[in-house]
């Protein structure tokens, strides 16, 4: 899941993500870029660091991302640069390690004309969608 290219597989409306460069371990830069009907194109330059962890037999892998203008690749025209986005998600083992719990957060403000109803409601569809791009890709 650390995979630029999974992004693109599972997340909708992500028609590119590229790794950029590191920023220390467990860190790198991702460009994407969104093409979402009805609106102008969005991209972003993301910061995403992630870690693993292992306690008394639970495993966990956690991810963290936030917008940063940081080293922004270019600037395209009729696209709209996106500098609030945040999120993470969070892969536990549960039970006997035959389970696994995932958490996922994103928060971003879509900018341009895009009323806050609109984004709202597309952000619900999307993280529906997400999950199961991600479980069919699991199986």
């Amino acid at each position: 899941m650390t995979n630029p290219e999974f992004r693109v597989q599972v997340m909708p409306y992500v028609e590119e993500s590229k790794k950029l460069e590191s920023c220390g371990e467990n860190c790198f830069y991702i460009f994407e870029l969104i093409q979402a009907p009805g609106i102008d194109d969005r991209q972003y330059l993301l910061r995403f660091r992630w870690s693993k962890t292992e306690k008394k037999g639970v495993n966990q892998y956690t991810a963290k991302w936030g917008a940063t203008d940081e080293r922004m690749p270019e600037d395209r025209p009729d696209t709209v640069t996106l500098t609030r986005m945040m999120g993470s998600w969070k892969l536990r083992s549960v039970g006997d390690g035959d389970e696994t719990r995932f958490t996922y957060q994103c928060h971003l403000d879509l900018g341009g004309n895009v009323p806050d109803f609109m984004a709202n409601d597309s952000a619900v569809g999307n993280s529906i969608e997400f999950l199961i791009n991600l479980g069919e890709l699991c199986e």
